[in-house]
């Protein structure tokens, strides 16, 4: 079953640029997008969720690195670039682990 499309809207907050591939997870209920670059053998990755979707992120972020790790067939890691402390818990609850705190932003990784 398909889980996340291309996407090509509006971003709002999402970070992305030229380097980035953009994805929606199919949820009727929420607007959550993800955006991908490849790093070595890792992929940065960043979300933006509406209000609806905070009650999914959990659900969104681990289907989200399944999917990665299984259509990135060069993809070892999943790298977060977290910039609000609120986010901490969703990556350590969806098995990211902190590696690094760099210019106020924390960094973690979950590993294929």
């Amino acid at each position: 079953m398909i889980k996340f499309i291309p996407y090509y809207g509006l971003t709002y907050s999402l970070r992305t640029n030229e380097n980035y591939v953009n994805f929606r997870w199919i949820n009727k209920k929420c607007l959550i997008l993800f955006s991908i670059t490849k790093q070595g053998n890792g992929a940065i990755c960043h979300f933006y969720s509406d209000k609806n979707g905070l009650r999914y992120l959990k659900q969104a972020v681990s289907e989200w690195c399944k999917y990665v790790f299984k259509y990135c067939d060069w993809c070892k890691m999943v790298i977060g670039i977290i910039e609000k402390s609120s986010i901490e818990k969703l990556a350590k609850n969806c098995g990211f682990e902190k590696i690094a705190t760099i210019n106020n932003k924390f960094i973690y990784i979950k590993e294929s």
